[in-house]
């Protein structure tokens, strides 16, 4: 169900599942599974992502800009709940803020890594993103609702006391 404050979403679960079989990820699924040493091997000595960042599914067969790589990469490790992995990418110039096309969400309309937070329930990720400078006001292109309003429909209390918190700040 929605409504839910609990274990991880059974895409993680799958996911890890299928990394501990010998599946390969890219930097995004690398970043949802909190793979931060594989994570460190997308970047070459001068920072700048390799090609292979960004090499397994994408919708509509887009292409995406270094930059949208690490957004989605910085999504995908807020729907993991992967506050390392979060930290890892805004270190190396992640838009906390971002809403990179050609992901999983984009038919959702314009979220950020806080509404995926939200949306899958991951309150210590909740927490840390605005800490980090995350904008808790910004509303998605769907429902014209930020993060809170998404707590507060999704009934996620806890992560709906860490946005009021951060939006009196």
């Amino acid at each position: 169900p929605l409504r839910r404050e609990g274990p991880p979403p059974i895409h993680i679960q799958l996911a890890r599942r299928f990394y501990e079989g010998g599946a390969t990820v890219d930097l995004p699924f690398a970043a949802a599974l909190g793979l931060v040493e594989e994570m460190a091997a997308f970047f070459d000595a001068a920072g700048e992502l390799r090609p292979a960042a960004n090499v397994l599914y994408r919708p509509r067969g887009a292409r995406s800009t270094n930059q949208e790589v690490l957004d989605q990469a910085l999504i995908y490790a807020a729907y993991g709940g992967q506050i390392e992995a979060a930290a890892f990418l805004l270190a190396r110039g992640a838009t906390i803020d971002g809403r990179p096309a050609g992901g999983f969400w984009e038919d959702f309309g314009g979220l950020t890594a806080l509404h995926i937070a939200v949306w899958a329930a991951r309150s210590k990720m909740v927490a840390f993103l605005p800490e980090e400078g995350a904008d808790p006001t910004l509303t998605d292109k769907n429902f014209n609702a930020p993060p809170i309003g998404w707590a507060i429909h999704l009934n996620r209390e806890t992560n709906r006391v860490h946005l009021q918190e951060a939006m009196q700040k």
